[in-house]
């Protein structure tokens, strides 16, 4: 059980240090040997220094210090510091070492006074940081100081890390997976880690890690870490290659980082440009059909934005502007307006050269227009009545301005984030925590039962073989429509909406 710490950058007061160590100090009086003299002003360390020992060990031997003054005499009565010396990581990262007190609290620092002899001393717990620790034993009226070593040892080994725990590489490429048996509180221990494949399409030498995933393969594998009964797994998404572009977020609130562009095994990961004005709410972006620019709605615009961060305005409404998608022939880009003034809510379109704008379908609040790849349709979210359940995605044929009526219903699915392949008629709608694959005509293609809590925006591969997935509280993903595996893409956690360059 970890002792009780006093608040983290609260000052240990010279009286409440006092009372801490009094008997202590006072003990010194009557327990030490005799006097030898002469005396080498300074601090000098009696016993208790130079001490190995494990994590949150409390050492049986206290700390003794004697001090002379400058002119040889034992300095009686003088007020003398000790202060653990900070670490660098770790969970309680105040101090390398402690000063338990009678209380059973314990202290970053403590204060005692010196007896008659020169003597003072003070309790040791060590800290929680495995290597070298350290206690400043200070007499400021004096003006003297030094430093006292200890070596802090691990604890016994109860679990092993891995890292990294859970990323991604290209068919025929990898990396190397590390491994280390740990303590209670994180330390690194030196037991021996050995690998071995658990499942899917890679190679891992047993010793050191360098992990290869298999020529031509792409799905999910497994990795075990182990260190004698301990034992970890390290997960890999064997991806096809190709490259994202990303809003990236702050976890916390959703704030904006930047529009990032990545390949996906995670290389080449740089920030383009800034991020859209908050991404709990999703906003959408596409990459034109020839891969020149990625098109977003950062507040009342559309921009274009190219892969090297040179940012150009499409087009400025008075509202909020949400979910872009270029047509297949990048003539035309569609999206969702919020409305204002004079300006009605809706779906509306406008040409490449940003110069003509129309309203398409009946107004009202919809949301992530996606074109078919003719461009002879849009599938559309629609928060209208939908005689079961709101929203639900419909479809709006272009050439009649009217919904289909589909199955006997005017719309398509009760579901949200509609996205419809660039090569074949299907439409991947978010139904619950399962993504679905619909033909136009409302029959089923595919269901993908998946864990996502929330998906906030769906686009698929270039070649229509995969979805990319994004969503919250979870990684954008990549949804294999050949197999149904699932490939999260752990680096792009707290990253909303992506789309996969042409």
């Amino acid at each position: 059980m970890r002792p009780s710490l006093a608040p983290r950058g609260a000052p240990v007061t010279l009286a409440a240090a006092v009372l801490l160590i009094a008997a202590s100090a006072a003990s010194c009086d009557g327990n030490h040997p005799l006097d030898p003299g002469p005396h080498t002003p300074g601090i000098q360390v009696v016993s208790g220094g130079n001490v190995t020992d494990t994590i949150n060990a409390t050492l049986h031997q206290r700390l003794y210090v004697h001090v002379v003054d400058r002119d040889g005499k034992p300095a009686a009565g003088v007020t003398v510091r000790f202060t653990g010396i900070q670490t660098m990581w770790g969970n309680f990262p105040e101090s390398s070492v402690f000063f338990p007190a009678d209380s059973g609290r314990v202290w970053p620092a403590a204060v005692a006074q010196t007896n008659r002899l020169g003597y003072a001393s003070a309790a040791i717990m060590l800290g929680y940081v495995a290597g070298a620790a350290g206690v400043v034993v200070s007499v400021p009226e004096l003006g003297l100081r030094d430093t006292v070593r200890y070596t802090i040892k691990p604890g016994e080994p109860v679990d092993v890390v891995v890292w990294p725990a859970d990323s991604a590489t290209y068919a025929g490429s990898g990396y190397t997976i590390h491994g280390s048996a740990v303590d209670r509180v994180g330390n690194h221990r030196p037991e021996p880690v050995t690998f071995a494949r658990y499942s899917g399409p890679v190679k891992v030498d047993a010793k050191t890690g360098a992990m290869t995933a298999d020529a031509g393969a792409t799905g999910r594998a497994a990795v075990t870490v182990s260190s004698g009964t301990l034992g970890r797994v390290a997960m890999i998404s064997v991806v096809p290659r190709g490259t994202l572009a990303v809003q990236s977020y702050y976890a916390g609130n959703g704030g904006p980082l930047g529009l990032v562009v990545v390949d996906l095994d995670g290389s080449n990961y740089r920030r383009i440009a800034p991020g859209d004005d908050n991404e709990q709410s999703p906003h959408g972006l596409d990459w034109s059909p020839d891969g020149s620019t990625i098109l977003t709605a950062p507040d009342t615009r559309l921009v274009t934005v190219t892969p090297t961060g040179q940012q150009q305005t499409l087009l400025e409404m008075n509202g909020i502007i949400r979910e872009p998608r270029w047509s297949n022939d990048g003539q035309w880009v569609y999206f969702a307006y919020n409305g204002y003034g004079s300006e009605p809510m809706g779906l509306y379109r406008v040409s490449a050269d940003g110069r003509t704008m129309e309203q398409y379908g009946a107004p009202g609040l919809k949301r992530d227009p996606s074109p078919s790849p003719d461009g002879q349709a849009v599938a559309y979210q629609d928060f209208s009545n939908c005689y079961i359940s709101n929203p639900c995605t419909r479809i709006v044929d272009l050439p009649t301005n009217t919904d289909r009526t589909i199955m006997g219903n005017g719309y398509l699915v009760v579901g949200t984030r509609p996205a419809w392949s660039p090569v074949r008629d299907q439409i991947a709608v978010a139904v619950g925590s399962t993504v679905e694959v619909l033909r136009p005509d409302g029959t089923a293609d595919r269901i993908f039962a998946g864990t996502y809590r929330e998906v906030r925006w769906m686009d698929w591969s270039p070649d229509g073989r995969w979805i990319v997935v994004s969503g919250g509280g979870m990684p954008v993903t990549l949804l294999d429509t050949s197999n149904g595996d699932e490939l999260p893409l752990a680096f792009l956690l707290s990253h909303g909406e992506a789309t996969w360059r042409p």
